[in-house]
């Protein structure tokens, strides 16, 4: 219920599996979360992205404005990361994808938004990229995960 699992292929070849989050904003059942995409990791395979929502950080420099954190108050997520042997895709534009549209002092931005590839991933999409879609009606930008792949249409030209 947090999370949908899309299995892609081109030509009855299989390319992998996209995996599309919303984590809760709740820290203990954000652990279960984590937990479960840990066991669904093995029926994946080694080629995957996971990309979405993730309401956490993994450092004070993804946040702006606002109550300073802890460093150990990143250390969770930043294992579970670790655990799932992934790395960030690496977003263009704009760092903070979340802020709470309030004024002056009270407002704050943070990078609650990104995509995570698993290294095979990274092998096949070499020159993948997330695009920051600066916010406008949400409190969230829209962020593009953009492969780096041609189509077939751009190849021909």
């Amino acid at each position: 219920d947090f999370f949908i699992s899309v299995h892609f292929k081109v030509d009855n070849v299989d390319k992998g599996w996209g995996v599309f989050v919303y984590m809760s904003t709740d820290k203990a059942i954000r652990a279960s979360q984590w937990r479960l995409l840990e066991e669904e990791k093995l029926s994946w395979g080694d080629t995957w992205f996971l990309i979405g929502d993730w309401n956490d950080l993994c450092s004070m420099a993804e946040k702006k404005g606002g109550r300073v954190r802890s460093d150990f108050s990143f250390a969770h997520f930043n294992s579970f990361i670790q655990n799932m042997e992934m790395d960030e895709v690496s977003m263009v534009g704009y760092q903070f994808t979340w802020g709470n549209n309030r004024d002056a002092e009270g407002f704050v931005e943070e990078k609650l938004d990104r995509a995570y590839g698993s290294f095979e991933w990274f092998n096949t999409f070499l020159e993948a990229s997330v695009l920051n879609i600066a916010r406008s009606a949400s409190d969230h930008s829209l962020i593009l995960l953009n492969t780096g792949c041609k189509s077939e249409n751009q190849k021909k030209k």
